[in-house]
């Protein structure tokens, strides 16, 4: 599949092509926001019968019964950053799970991302759209909040200031909901 397919009955009829008609193994539903519930039906439709559909984003769900039903599909929510994510002894008190129990909780996809990055696996210079100055944060959030194409947007403290290390916070501080929440990072 070279070009990019322009309608949902296209790749529809690609998905059921490639899959000699049975349908995909699986449906991951990721970088989606929609409260309507057509994506989740259309990810449905595309699986074969015991087939799998993740859910990683924020979608409708008023599922329709038969989509999902006559196929006796699987049906996942998965938290966007692993497991962990909600969990108050994990998240506030720092309590990890055991690695022998559950392989990839919160921490360690980051520390994987991170170390993607760190060997250059993962290059995120080529997805930053634009660098904003950091004191002129306010006219950036107001372009970035009018320009939803916009992917990756630093904002660029001093050209004073180089961090050539990652420092990976083991330790999280809770805050009073509904204050706002920040992470920096150097590039």
């Amino acid at each position: 599949m070279g070009t990019p397919l322009k309608n949902d009955s296209e790749l529809k009829n690609a998905t059921y092509d490639i899959t000699r008609g049975y349908g995909s193994n699986g449906v991951i539903i990721k970088a989606a926001a929609s409260h309507t519930d057509e994506i989740i039906s259309i990810a449905f439709n595309y699986c074969r019968k015991k087939g799998r559909v993740v859910l990683i984003n924020d979608v409708g769900l008023n599922i329709k019964r038969n989509d999902i039903y006559k196929k006796e599909l699987d049906f996942l929510i998965s938290t966007s950053y692993g497991l962990g994510m909600y969990d108050e002894n994990y998240e506030e008190k720092c309590i990890d799970y055991p690695i022998g129990y559950v392989r990839w909780t919160e921490k360690r996809n980051m520390e994987a991302y991170l170390g993607l990055i760190e060997a250059k696996k993962i290059r995120v210079r080529e997805l930053i759209s634009k660098i904003f100055n950091f004191y002129e944060a306010h006219n950036g959030y107001n372009e970035i909040r009018q320009n939803r194409d916009y992917l990756i947007n630093p904002f660029k403290y001093s050209d004073n200031v180089k961090e050539s290390k990652v420092i990976i916070n083991t330790r999280y501080r809770s805050l009073d909901k509904g204050k706002l929440k920040i992470g920096l990072a150097s590039l």
